[in-house]
């Protein structure tokens, strides 16, 4: 897997390279000269900025259509509910439309109560004192 590296990080640590570079011209570092150094943290710097102003920019478009949803979403439950108040809450239609038809529905289960009491230990009997 690739690294990937921090561009702010990256331009951070640039800096004290170029000044100490600066000072002493004299380094040789192979084909690497001081100007290409500063090109490649300029390069870096100025992608760093267009991928934040994208960022942004999705951000706002983001939001747009998260509010544009939010819209849609309280039109589909006002036609539910009229589509359930003209067809009643049983009908086909009513569940073409997103809905859970009522003879659809699971009725709720006495059994996990009755189980839960099952497993409950009987209270043990109180000893009758012995009559006099």
């Amino acid at each position: 897997m690739k690294h990937k590296h921090n561009p702010s990080v990256l331009s951070g640590d640039a800096l004290p390279a170029l000044e100490t570079w600066g000072a002493h011209p004299e380094l040789k570092f192979g084909d690497l000269t001081l100007d290409i150094l500063k090109a490649s943290r300029a390069d870096v710097a100025a992608a760093d900025d267009a991928v934040e102003a994208k960022r942004a920019e999705l951000k706002q478009l983001i939001g747009i259509r998260d509010d544009k949803a939010a819209v849609l979403n309280d039109q589909i439950s006002r036609v539910r509910s009229g589509i359930r108040a003209s067809f009643g809450p049983d009908s086909p239609e009513y569940k073409k439309v997103g809905g859970i038809r009522r003879s659809d529905r699971k009725g709720r289960s006495r059994g996990l109560k009755l189980a839960a009491e099952a497993t409950v230990a009987p209270a043990e009997p109180v000893p009758q004192a012995a009559a006099a």
